[in-house]
């Protein structure tokens, strides 16, 4: 009797914790990790906003998965800042993308990081590998611009000796 409440509920425990960590349904978008700040604890995701372009969520708590990480993102509640960047409480979980991808988006970020101090957010409209060479088209918002505009640019990833080269003046 007493081996079958534990095993009851150990049963239980699980399926509690399965409802509460698992996300069921659509996520609320897909996008990627672009900074992870330890110190003020936060992570920010750059993701494309159903076709109306391009959206930076700032989300409070820095998260274990590494730039460059594809995620789908969950909201945890309806609330939403209207401000750009957007600030909200989100569950993350990881999305489909191979390793070699992963690592042609995180040198591509790092690139940038080194490039521009801050308020910069690149989002990625298309990546395609040539072996260990990756074409990423890139979709820029620099918000230190006066007009604030976005510039898209298509820059060539060597995963192998890890540089980025920009390989257009501009797409747009």
């Amino acid at each position: 009797m007493r081996k079958l409440l534990l095993f009851l509920l150990l049963a239980i425990t699980v399926i509690v914790c399965i409802l509460i960590f698992v996300p069921f349904g659509k996520a609320d978008f897909v996008g990627y990790v672009y900074q992870v700040d330890k110190v003020n604890d936060q992570t920010i995701i750059i993701y494309e906003d159903n076709g109306a372009g391009m959206n930076v969520l700032i989300h409070q708590g820095a998260t274990r998965r590494s730039i460059g990480s594809k995620v789908k993102v969950y909201y945890k509640d309806e609330g939403i800042n209207a401000v750009f960047p957007h600030q909200a409480k989100v569950r993350l979980w990881s999305a489909k993308q191979n390793n070699e991808e992963k690592k042609a988006v995180q040198i591509l970020f790092h690139y940038f990081s080194s490039q521009y101090e801050r308020n910069f957010y690149p989002e990625i409209l298309k990546t395609t590998s040539n072996e260990q060479e990756w074409t990423i088209v890139v979709n820029e918002r620099n918000m230190e611009t006066i007009e604030n505009s976005d510039q898209t640019h298509t820059y060539i990833v060597n995963t192998i000796d890890q540089t980025v080269v920009i390989s257009d003046a501009n797409d747009s």
